[in-house]
């Protein structure tokens, strides 16, 4: 007997989310990595762990997202610059 069999469905349910979760995260992908992690952590198994990957999730994500901000602006005042230069 294989250790998938003896995992009950739930728990492969959580296993399966867990890693499609963690396969998003080694690409750098934030938000799909977040919702396979809340739907690990609804099915209430080991929610410490997932609770501490989802955290660390959308840090990630804010990261990301002031980035962008910062891109965009910086990208903004070039436009803006060269506009009133012509």
């Amino acid at each position: 007997m294989n250790d998938v069999s003896k995992l009950s469905l739930e728990e492969q349910r959580f296993e399966e989310f867990n890693h499609r979760a963690d396969d998003f995260l080694k690409i750098e992908l934030y938000r799909p990595a977040l919702k396979w992690l809340i739907e690990a952590r609804n099915l209430g198994i080991d929610k410490i762990t997932i609770d501490q990957k989802i955290e660390a999730c959308k840090d990630r994500i804010r990261n990301e997202s002031r980035i962008i901000v910062i891109i965009a602006a910086v990208a903004f005042a070039v436009v803006i610059i060269l506009f009133i230069a012509l």
